[in-house]
């Protein structure tokens, strides 16, 4: 009786430091000011003191059952006398209670001694997600993007964190889209139905490269009033109503004035050096070609037009050209004072790829004939004036129809380069 009577008051002086409310179990201040959750819900550092505050919670909590533990199997066996069987499970209760109070004991010990360290859990707060760069390149949206600008504007910042937010913001308007609207990549000519592209029912826009943070835009578009417009420009004919884009547009900054129906990318060649040849006879002033001998009014006129380093394009109107490369429209058809005014024959040189837009002006809008290869006779694309009535040159082209021409640096992304 003395024996269980003594354990049980052991186990108790065991117990008492771990019901304790404080570290130091003889602190005039037991009571911890715990700070409550609604305090510090935004303070991810204070996981780790909620950590040990529930540490403490717990070993008081078992502290408390274990004593209670104790205290029923005392009160068991000392009211057990005469039933044997009683006693035997009063002192089962205790011996469990004290291994237990050991147990607690020795783990109370182990981290708060030993090793404070295992309790001292720190949640960092997650590093912000770097994006890649968005893909470099033409873009066609179906939709209003009124966001598509400032988001532009921020991506090619200086500034890396503003150019990672603007990259996350442009996705995440991309999520809020409905089933029916998107935004693509234009990589290939293709068709479409997108209409107008003005901003409240859609965009385009480009999306630049950044070379060591620097933004460079190499890239457009020509946009058609016809499905297959590209094939169609490429073909002889009258030309196909056209709109072309070689700046830096960030999106709902161009009307075209008609419905897009096709689309064709460009890939911009601004760094290299291009030559373009116009020549006022055939097969690039042959003089062998019997069709030029129609045309002598003294030697074949050549235009050589350079496109240098940095420059993406040249515009080449009849006041740059001179009469004796274009002639111009006389009433409602197109005449020449001279049979031999006009270019007959186009040759691109080396080493950057060029191509040519002529535009033709209807009234309304541009028409383009585009020629994204040598010509040794225009004829074979564009439309012309025939010579009627006069024997020698009957038949012949006597002028090509074209106001101006759109010479580009760059290629038509129709195949691979």
């Amino acid at each position: 009786m003395k024996k269980i009577l003594f354990l049980i008051f052991f186990l108790a002086f065991l117990v008492s430091p771990l019901l304790a409310f404080g570290d130091d179990p003889y602190d005039p201040n037991l009571e911890i000011e715990y700070q409550w959750l609604d305090d510090a819900a935004n303070e991810t550092e204070q996981v780790g003191t909620y950590v040990a505050y529930l540490f403490d919670f717990g070993v008081i909590i078992v502290g408390l059952i274990l004593f209670g533990a104790l205290i029923y199997g005392g009160f068991v066996f000392m009211t057990s006398a005469g039933d044997p069987g009683r006693r035997s499970e009063a002192k089962r209760k205790i011996i469990a209670a004290f291994l237990g109070t050991i147990l607690l004991l020795g783990f109370y010990v182990l981290i708060n001694e030993i090793n404070p360290d295992l309790l001292q859990v720190s949640v960092e707060e997650p590093e912000e997600i770097e994006y890649p760069p968005l893909p470099a390149g033409p873009y066609i949206c179906n939709f209003d993007f009124p966001e598509l600008d400032s988001i532009l504007t921020d991506y090619v910042s200086a500034d890396a964190e503003t150019r990672n937010s603007a990259i996350q913001l442009f996705y995440e308007k991309l999520k809020e889209r409905d089933s029916d609207e998107y935004c693509m990549e234009i990589k290939t000519p293709k068709d479409t139905d997108f209409g107008y592209l003005t901003g409240s029912n859609g965009n385009y826009f480009v999306i630049p490269e950044l070379d060591g943070g620097t933004p460079t835009y190499n890239y457009g578009v020509i946009i058609f009033a016809e499905e297959d417009g590209l094939r169609k420009s490429k073909a002889k004919g009258d030309g196909v109503i056209c709109y072309v884009s070689t700046g830096e547009v960030t999106g709902g900054e161009i009307d075209t004035g008609f419905y897009m129906k096709s689309v064709a990318p460009i890939r911009l060649k601004p760094d290299e050096q291009g030559w373009v040849y116009l020549y006022e006879g055939y097969n690039f002033n042959d003089e062998d070609d019997p069709k030029n001998n129609e045309y002598t009014g003294g030697a074949l006129k050549e235009l050589s037009v350079p496109l240098g380093p940095g420059s993406k394009e040249s515009l080449m109107t009849e006041a740059i050209l001179g009469a004796d490369f274009v002639c111009g429209m006389m009433s409602s058809f197109w005449s020449s004072d001279k049979h031999h005014c006009g270019i007959r024959s186009f040759e691109i040189g080396e080493p950057a790829p060029v191509f040519a837009v002529f535009k033709t002006d209807d009234g309304s809008y541009e028409r383009c004939n585009i020629a994204n290869n040598n010509f040794g006779d225009l004829s074979s694309l564009l439309p012309g004036s025939i010579i009627k009535g006069n024997d020698d040159l009957e038949g012949l082209t006597q002028v090509f129809k074209f106001n101006e021409i759109h010479l580009i640096k760059g290629y038509l992304m129709d195949s691979e380069r």
